[in-house]
């Protein structure tokens, strides 16, 4: 049987105590007006349509401040293109459909941009994955704000229907 002396129970609680201490963490640097909150949009993509039977071509989705989409010059915030060929695109109820998401990493131009409060969440589909042919691309846009993990974006070709030429003169 092994006695402790009072000493060696004080220098063992000693040396524990030590052992056990924790550096307290740095403080997280501040934050920049310009830098803003971190990038993070999710949601759904749908193909409808003649889009649901796809087998190529690509979705990109970015993210634009309000109104800037489409304009000549402008850039979006974020953006990530997804090649319809990838397995995470599923068959369901007349659609194509996969989740996607955008984060930092997938910041274009200025990083140090700040993301405005509502951004409109774009989605082009291009047939062909060039850049250069604008035909046969589809669009559809979302409205959402950072954080948003609930964004659906429904893709469908619009339909034209043909419309009479103009009427008839009587007795003509």
């Amino acid at each position: 049987m092994i006695r402790t002396t009072p000493i060696r129970t004080l220098a063992l609680l000693l040396l524990g105590a030590c052992g056990c201490s924790r550096k307290e963490p740095d403080a997280p640097a501040p934050v920049t007006a310009c830098a803003g909150a971190p990038a993070t949009i999710a949601g759904q993509i749908e193909l409808a349509g003649e889009l649901a039977s796809a087998r190529r071509g690509c979705v990109t989705v970015s993210a634009w401040p309000p109104g800037e989409a489409g304009r000549e010059g402008a850039q979006p915030l974020l953006s990530r293109t997804y090649a319809i060929g990838d397995p995470d695109w599923c068959a369901g109820d007349g659609v194509q459909m996969r989740y996607f998401g955008l984060c930092d990493a997938d910041r274009t131009g200025d990083r140090a941009r700040a993301l405005p409060g509502e951004l409109e969440i774009e989605a082009c589909f291009d047939p062909d994955g060039l850049v250069s042919t604008h035909q046969g691309r589809v669009l559809g846009s979302a409205l959402a704000r950072n954080g948003a993990n609930d964004v659906l974006i429904r893709l469908a070709p619009r339909i034209e229907t043909a419309q009479p030429t103009g009427s008839r003169k009587k007795g003509g």
